[in-house]
């Protein structure tokens, strides 16, 4: 699972459920040594696949006065895999 943490549009970080935990997409792109060109533009790519998926069916809940979005979409889940990829393959 991926988890949006901000707004995509602006300023975000993403998590990645897996194996039993939880990785911190900017704890990965450093861990792998990503440069900050690279990062900006896989930063873009999750943007763009957010943007692109925007009209896909979503629902959303209120958590401890926290609004929280759900889009189960699976193309986006697709493409979130791919960049996941991406990353741990650096």
């Amino acid at each position: 699972a991926y988890v949006f943490i901000g707004d995509p549009g602006k300023r975000f970080d993403v998590a990645w459920i897996h194996d039993d935990q939880v990785s911190s997409l900017n704890d990965l792109l450093d861990e792998h040594g990503f440069t900050d060109a690279e990062i900006g533009d896989l930063v873009d790519t999750i943007r763009e696949s957010y943007q692109h998926h925007a009209i896909d069916d979503r629902f959303s809940v209120e958590v401890n006065e926290h609004i929280l979005t759900v889009t189960p979409s699976n193309a986006l889940q697709l493409d979130m895999h791919d960049v996941m990829q991406q990353v741990i393959h650096h």
